[in-house]
């Protein structure tokens, strides 16, 4: 994490991401992967976040949700795709990842034993993301708090904030309705 800080500059990567520096951002576990055991570079074909490879299981149909997307680092929050120098950073490909698809697309269908087709729909796999979206926030002075694991207390924007008194407060955009969050 530091070291993507000191090459690419922690406002750049913030600005283009939205995203707080964690360590266990995907982004990080990229670059451990492809430095640790390049040989297996060859091999990637595609790279999927857990609630799309169980997708793919159900449809056979690749996706990327970008609420989810959003929280590898990788995605920025300006074109709503994959960042490229931000995956060159990481050691990936761009060809291992479909461009992200927001919530309510039909992915595909799964095709239960009796042989009816049930669409399968995209939702927002960020749990935070999803709790914030169902949330009724009216107002441009609504607020919510979303507490699990954490509890993470922002507000919905159109316009992501990543300047530097976002940076220095650390509001990660929870993507979705670009939403904006604050511990």
């Amino acid at each position: 994490m530091a070291q993507a800080q000191q090459q690419l500059g922690k406002r750049d990567i913030y600005q283009r991401s939205g995203i707080q520096f964690l360590p266990f951002n995907t982004i990080y576990q990229l670059r451990a992967l492809t430095e640790q055991q390049p040989e297996l570079i060859p091999h990637i074909a595609h790279a999927l976040l857990i609630p799309d490879y169980f997708s793919y299981r159900l449809t056979g149909k690749m996706n990327w949700e970008y609420t989810n997307a959003t929280t590898t680092q990788l995605v920025n929050i300006n074109s709503d795709d994959w960042d490229e120098s931000l995956l060159a950073w990481s050691g990936a490909n761009k060809a291992w990842f479909g461009r992200p698809t927001h919530p309510g697309n039909v992915i595909g269908h799964w095709i239960c034993p009796q042989g009816n087709e049930i669409p399968v729909v995209a939702v927002a796999s960020h749990d935070t993301a999803s709790a914030v979206i169902a949330s009724p926030l009216n107002g441009s002075r609504a607020a919510y708090l979303s507490s699990g694991t954490w509890s993470l207390m922002g507000f919905e924007s159109q316009t992501p904030f990543t300047n530097d008194t976002a940076l220095a407060a650390i509001s990660p955009m929870k993507a979705g309705r670009k939403v904006a969050i604050g511990c």
